[in-house]
């Protein structure tokens, strides 16, 4: 019986993360977003040939929507299973990333 209970205990430990990669992982995505507003400030500025109010629009329609995929994700991290929701959000992420490298435009 206590073999039986160890194993379950090993493979349910495997699906956890813990609370260090979740904090690193959360320090990388703000630090990726914070350096999107400054981009996307000079883009729609200088490439676009817009105002510095519908850049500030543009920033507050990015915000609006980087909200929402945070209640989203969150509600799907608290209903959901964690580690499948956390491994979905990073493999989403990492291929829309590579795909900006081809079709950026």
């Amino acid at each position: 019986m206590d073999e039986d209970s160890d194993s379950i205990k090993r493979s349910s430990a495997r699906t956890e993360i813990g609370l260090k990669w979740l904090l690193l992982a959360s320090l990388i995505i703000n630090t990726g977003a914070s350096t999107l507003w400054p981009i996307t400030t000079l883009y729609t500025k200088e490439g676009l040939h817009q105002s510095m109010v519908v850049a500030g629009l543009v920033l507050t329609i990015m915000a609006f929507f980087m909200m929402l995929g945070n209640y989203i994700g969150g509600v799907l991290f608290d209903r959901w299973r964690p580690y499948y929701s956390i491994t979905l959000s990073t493999g989403l992420s990492t291929i829309a990333s590579i795909l900006l490298i081809w079709w950026h435009a």
